[in-house]
């Protein structure tokens, strides 16, 4: 299988959240590129072949490559966040359905004061129903999203 332009230059990270609600096994990607756009696609998949859904392309999201993308589940929404070498996390929200995928980009942004960033991991915290995480690079940030972003 081969899917042309998920990103321009090189791609950076993949993540993968398998899908439940949807009639067949699905998974979503999230792809983060060199060329500072994310990827977000829908693969449907089944015994004898995996195919590409539709996908959701958001160019020049960040000013800079995009080092990590990683997802973030809560009950009822996927979430995911970004992280680039322009020191900027951006936070995403996705709606998936049967036959299309809505996105909103930049649901919630901050600037990190980690120079570099190269890494990023996250905590969803469901006590709390908040997305906690460490941005690493020259230095380590912790950071938070509240519930009210959530």
């Amino acid at each position: 299988m081969n899917i042309d332009q998920v990103v321009q230059n090189g791609v950076n990270d993949i993540d993968v959240h398998l899908l439940t609600h949807l009639s067949k096994i699905s998974a979503a990607l999230a792809v983060a590129g060199e060329d500072d756009s994310v990827n977000f696609l829908v693969l449907s998949i089944n015994d004898a072949e995996v195919k590409p859904l539709f996908s959701h392309k958001v160019p020049n999201v960040h000013f800079s490559s995009v080092q990590r993308l990683k997802f973030v589940s809560t009950d009822n929404q996927l979430l995911a966040i970004s992280v680039a070498t322009d020191q900027r996390v951006v936070l995403w929200r996705l709606a998936i359905h049967q036959s299309h995928m809505d996105v909103i980009k930049n649901y919630g942004t901050f600037n990190t004061i980690i120079s570099d960033p190269s890494d990023m991991f996250l905590i969803k915290n469901t006590s709390e129903d908040s997305c906690c995480g460490v941005v690493v690079g020259i230095g380590l940030e912790l950071f938070e999203f509240s519930k009210t972003l959530l």
